[in-house]
């Protein structure tokens, strides 16, 4: 939209100078300038009211080209609001009247904005032919940037339908035509495109390399506000690289960049990632304190939409501490804010995390208010990903409170609704949601078969981490139903896909593969394979593993040791001898520090089902030893646990 009012032609700066033209024409191209200027500024309302001027005095003048791109510019304020459907009647009411008139650049320029509304409607197909008419017709009329403009979009309809090579060869495409029209701005934008076409292939170092190029092209042209856009896409391949450090470095500094310029959505965006790299870092207290120190810089700057944004991420981070209390609270404050505004989908979005809170603080009552509330809410705004989203919420629900078959049903219609939309990985989220509801039913065929369609969508998607999560998914399942080979083949599967990953989620799934591994080893009775491969998990998860990595190893290598101490008091004291087995003395004081070292990761992991388990099996060793007191103390804290957690079972076993 920049380009309009100041492209390489400088064509409306110019002919607000000229006084060869009329009055009028000059008028129309200042206030077209001026509109670009507020969108700038996030100033959209001024924009679409200054830019409407602009376009009644195109109209009157027969300027097409100025019809066409005062129209660029209201439809991009109306984007930038999420005004999807009131951007695609206009747009699709304006293309008619180009269409009729025979006008192929209204035409083109009319198709791109509404090839971005079906886009954001996730009618993937309908934009793809959108923006590829546009193609066709901006490169009928020569029309370089218009024609990069339709390859941009393209660039977006491919990453959305997860075909990286496609989206590449658009983006470069339109590198080359900004290029050759010398448009810097515009080689930024299609770099930012290649960052997110390499981010889909997995090539990481292709994408870092793109972002930093877009970057420096922007930082030469002393676009500051871009600049930090720019940043933020750097940040985003920092992520995918497992570099939680440089990802936060380059949000902080995004950060300060959008508090200079005083782009407070900007704020908020980077608010939000700073919360998602938090939490991913296993930094959730951080995450909170972060969003609450810009939710407090928000409300002080006064701009309602953007404090509403900035408490979203603080909900999120607030879920992420299992702080739900305070996170319903912070919701009805926000929910109070977005209806006041008139941001509905917003409103939408708060109901949904609002009765997630609810759910994580056991009111369930309150809990399916709240996602009966969104859903409905989404239905009315066309919002099918949303639908679907608290279709999950109810399902997830559902299964809390025991009701299986109706979990079942939810979950599958949340599945349809995603794949309607193309949102594969949600769908296939959707289908582990559809696993579990027939594993709690004890329908454990239908559960791993459920898994292994999550598996061939994730695989589809290129996505490795989800498709090794996949394979764990059909491993617990065959080792509940104690499908020991089955179990075993699918840990190994999982641990497979696993070792082609690097960084975080090459750890945890090694880790988890390794761990279900000894599980089937233990659940067949093979002490010795267990203990070989937990020790190649421990010493996995010490290295780089999270405190909650570390105590699940340490956990089940206590159990495995645990069983040893008791079965060693059984063996007869010859055949201990014979066996050259350690004394007991030595097997209890291992078995007594590997217990006590699980509460140690487990209490620094903040996990309390970890804390719980390690809780009860070092009650069960000091029992063995007799120590009633200390037996009594890991109890009663193991019991106050579970009742937190409301583990029925788990108190059954702590009683016992």
């Amino acid at each position: 939209v920049e380009s309009i009012a100041h492209g390489r032609d400088g064509r409306y700066s110019a002919l607000a100078d000229d006084g060869t033209t009329s009055s009028q024409a000059r008028t129309a191209s200042m206030l077209l300038s001026a509109a670009v200027q507020h969108i700038d500024q996030d100033d959209v309302e001024e924009a679409i009211a200054t830019a409407m001027t602009a376009l009644g005095h195109f109209r009157q003048l027969g300027d097409g080209k100025g019809v066409a791109d005062a129209l660029r510019v209201i439809l991009n304020a109306y984007g930038s609001q999420e005004r999807t459907q009131e951007s695609w009647s206009m747009a699709t009411d304006e293309l008619a009247t180009f269409r009729a008139s025979g006008d192929k650049r209204g035409m083109a320029a009319m198709l791109i904005p509404i090839a971005e509304a079906e886009l954001k409607e996730r009618r993937g197909d309908d934009a793809m032919r959108s923006a590829t008419d546009a193609r066709a017709l901006a490169g009928e009329l020569g029309d370089a940037a218009l024609e990069a403009s339709a390859l941009l979009v393209l660039v977006d309809v491919f990453v959305e339908d997860s075909n990286a090579q496609r989206a590449l060869e658009s983006a470069e495409l339109a590198l080359d035509l900004y290029r050759k029209a010398g448009d810097v701005k515009g080689q930024a934008q299609a770099l930012l495109k290649h960052t997110d076409a390499h981010l889909l292939d997995g090539a990481l170092k292709d994408a870092l390399q793109a972002a930093k190029q877009a970057q420096s092209l922007i930082r030469e042209r002393g676009d500051r506000k871009k600049e930090g856009a720019s940043l933020l896409k750097v940040s985003r391949v920092y992520m995918a690289l497992d570099s939680p450090t440089e990802a936060m470095r380059s949000m902080r500094h995004a950060m300060e960049i959008f508090k200079e310029v005083g782009f407070l959505k900007g704020v908020a965006t980077v608010v939000s990632a700073l919360v998602e790299a938090y939490i991913a870092n296993g930094e959730a207290a951080k995450a909170v304190e972060a969003a609450r120190e810009e939710v407090a810089y928000l409300r002080d700057a006064g701009d309602g939409r953007s404090q509403v944004m900035g408490f979203e991420a603080l909900i999120e981070a607030l879920l992420a501490t299992n702080a739900s209390d305070e996170a319903a609270e912070v919701a009805q404050e926000a929910l109070l804010l977005a209806r006041e505004l008139g941001e509905r989908r917003a409103e939408a979005r708060i109901l949904l995390n609002t009765s997630l809170a609810h759910q994580k603080a056991k009111d369930h009552k309150k809990g399916r208010e709240g996602l009966e509330q969104a859903q409905a809410l989404f239905q009315e705004l066309r919002g099918v990903s949303g639908e679907a989203a608290c279709l999950m919420g109810l399902a997830q629900l559902e299964l809390a409170e025991g009701d299986f078959a109706a979990a079942l049903e939810n979950a599958n219609e949340a599945h349809a609704l995603f794949l309607k939309v193309n949102e594969k990985r949600r769908a296939a989220n959707a289908l582990s949601t559809v696993a579990w509801a027939h594993r709690s039913s004890g329908r454990f065929d239908e559960a791993a078969a459920a898994a292994l369609s999550a598996k061939a969508l994730l695989q589809d998607l290129g996505d490795q981490s989800g498709e090794a999560d996949a394979w764990l998914t059909v491993a617990d399942v065959r080792l509940e139903s104690q499908e020991h080979d089955k179990a075993l083949v699918a840990a190994r599967q999982a641990r497979t896909v696993a070792q082609r990953l690097q960084g975080r989620a090459r750890r945890r799934l090694m880790s988890d593969a390794l761990r279900f591994m000894a599980s089937v080893h233990i659940g067949r009775q093979e002490v010795d394979e267990a203990v070989s491969i937990l020790k190649e998990g421990e010493a996995l998860s010490k290295k780089d593993g999270t405190y909650a990595e570390q105590a699940q190893m340490k956990l089940l290598s206590t159990q495995i040791y645990r069983d040893r101490l008791y079965a060693k008091v059984e063996q007869p004291a010859e055949e201990g001898k014979a066996q050259g087995g350690k004394s007991l003395k030595w097997l209890y004081e291992v078995t007594l520090r590997k217990a006590q070292g699980a509460v140690k990761l487990a209490r620094n992991a903040e996990d309390n089902h970890i804390l719980g388990s390690a809780l009860l099996t070092l009650g069960q060793i000091y029992y063995f030893d007799h120590r009633v007191q200390d037996t009594m103390l890991a109890a009663d804290e193991a019991l106050t646990v579970f009742q937190e957690l409301g583990d029925r079972s788990a108190e059954v076993a702590v009683l016992a």
